[in-house]
């Protein structure tokens, strides 16, 4: 309870009026309350608030005698004699006598309690009659805040209290209480809380919960506690590492075809990363989590820092390092790559000749010069550049190295044998480029196979039991009427895939 019954009085009304406020026609009778003898009656009672003061009154221990048209009425004030008591300022009770009244009742206060009768009101005999005083003088009041940011202002509001009312605010968080305000009348206040205080103090956390503790006074009196809880978050940006020059580097990392290759090749090279953390300085005793290599659209974050093969020739690595409260510091290594090309063979000259390389279509060589361009990857490519030859029935021979734009004669080629020869570009990295070219046999207007099992029209004979026809040349046939007919080799080529 709120509040004690120190005594308990009656007043007699001499007439069935409803009482006025004059305090005219009325005395005081000690005796306890029960059915009166006569006329209506006004009961007091009188209640001493404790330190908390109360807010609601509530009545019960009441009897219902007698069922009268006009219910009983409660009120309550400070005048021992009614005083400016009036009906409009009262609840009528209910039949079985019960009842409540909000009220604003002041801490450590006398107050006179009054059950009112109105003439024929109801009448009701004492079977124990309680007042009871709850709540307090005026409510708590509770913080409400929203999340922040270390270093930056956040508003606070103090909602609920009621008027008269002082607060002291608290902020508790990371270990640290701070007193926002003492014994103060604001509702609405601002905190910014310290970015170098509570960095020292979360130096692994990127956030941390604060409670904010409202005590609410009336009159010097606690009245009691409400509070709130909101994070707080270190600004990105806020408390980022330093990195100091040099911090992360770049070298080309050349494996597979390019293996050995010390500068970046464009579609080749990969990056590795390397950090130091010797070069770092982490803020307020932070310390660094982790690495990351971005590039290419691809984050790599544990070691190996790795990127991508860099299609390009240029690449940008963005670097960051990350610390334990989640802050990052970033930079952007951009390499150079070595652009690369495959291989390409041009101005290629072959042609049946002599041994001294005279242009001879009887001849038993054939001369070769070929122009040979690659990629010079800053001087670290190289290449080589060979020839083979084969019979158009066979496969090809040997590969017989070559000096790129310098003519060469190979030799042991019959004019009447008709040869495939190819040419082979081939660089550091294994791409290659080729070229082949077919010499036929020198013309004959008829030659006939050695063994003279074979014969050919235009060319040399080269195959067993066959009639061969030299290139341009056709099957023309005739008939009695003068008619003719030819078939050459595309239109035979057509038939036969048809």
């Amino acid at each position: 309870m709120s509040a004690t019954v120190t005594e308990l009085y009656r007043y007699y009304i001499h007439n069935n009026d409803a009482y006025t406020g004059t305090g005219v026609g009325f005395n005081l009778d000690t005796r306890p309350i029960q059915y009166p003898d006569n006329w209506g009656t006004n009961d007091r009672v009188t209640i001493v608030t404790d330190a908390l003061g109360a807010s609601r009154l509530d009545i019960s221990g009441l009897v219902l005698v007698q069922d009268n048209p006009s219910p009983l009425r409660l009120g309550v004030n400070t005048d021992p004699t009614l005083g400016s008591m009036a009906v409009s300022n009262c609840v009528e009770l209910s039949a079985d006598g019960t009842g409540g009244l909000d009220v604003k009742l002041s801490p450590d206060t006398t107050y006179y309690v009054w059950l009112l009768c109105n003439g024929w009101s109801r009448r009701y005999a004492d079977a124990g009659l309680v007042i009871t005083a709850s709540g307090s003088y005026g409510a708590p009041a509770t913080p409400e805040a929203g999340d922040g940011a270390f270093g930056r202002a956040l508003p606070i509001t103090l909602t609920g209290g009621s008027a008269g009312a002082s607060y002291t605010l608290t902020a508790s968080c990371a270990g640290r209480t701070e007193t926002l305000l003492q014994n103060g009348t604001a509702t609405a206040l601002s905190w910014t809380p310290a970015l170098e205080t509570y960095a020292a103090l979360l130096p692994n956390a990127a956030s941390a919960e604060v409670t904010f503790t409202c005590e609410s006074f009336y009159a010097g009196v606690s009245v009691g506690t409400r509070t709130a809880t909101a994070t707080l978050r270190f600004p990105p940006g806020s408390l980022a590492p330093v990195p100091a020059s040099g911090w992360a580097t770049a070298a080309a990392l050349n494996t597979g075809a390019a293996a050995g290759i010390s500068c970046y090749v464009q579609g080749y090279s990969r990056a590795a990363v390397t950090f130091d953390s010797g070069k770092i300085t982490c803020l307020y005793g932070a310390s660094v989590a982790g690495y990351a290599v971005t590039c290419e659209g691809v984050t790599v974050s544990a070691a190996p820092y790795e990127t991508p093969v860099l299609p390009g020739v240029t690449a940008a690595l963005v670097c960051t390092v990350t610390d334990t409260r989640g802050q990052t510091a970033t930079e952007t290594l951009t390499v150079a790559l070595e652009g690369y090309t495959r291989p390409a063979l041009s101005a290629t000259d072959l042609f049946r000749c002599r041994a001294d390389g005279t242009a001879d279509e009887n001849g038993t060589a054939i001369s070769v010069c070929a122009a040979a361009h690659i990629a010079p990857l800053n001087g670290e490519n190289r290449f080589t550049l060979t020839a083979a030859a084969r019979t158009l029935s066979g496969d090809y021979g040997a590969e017989t190295a070559l000096q790129a734009g310098v003519p060469a004669v190979l030799t042991g080629f019959s004019p009447d044998t008709a040869y495939e020869l190819r040419l082979t570009l081939t660089d550091r990295l294994g791409s290659a480029a080729q070229y082949t070219q077919r010499f036929p046999t020198r013309a004959w207007a008829m030659k006939f196979r050695p063994d003279g099992n074979g014969v050919a029209f235009g060319k040399a004979a080269e195959t067993d039991a066959a009639l061969e026809l030299g290139p341009g040349w056709s099957l023309k046939l005739h008939d009695s009427q003068g008619n003719s007919v030819e078939l050459d080799y595309e239109t035979l080529v057509r038939i036969l895939e048809n």
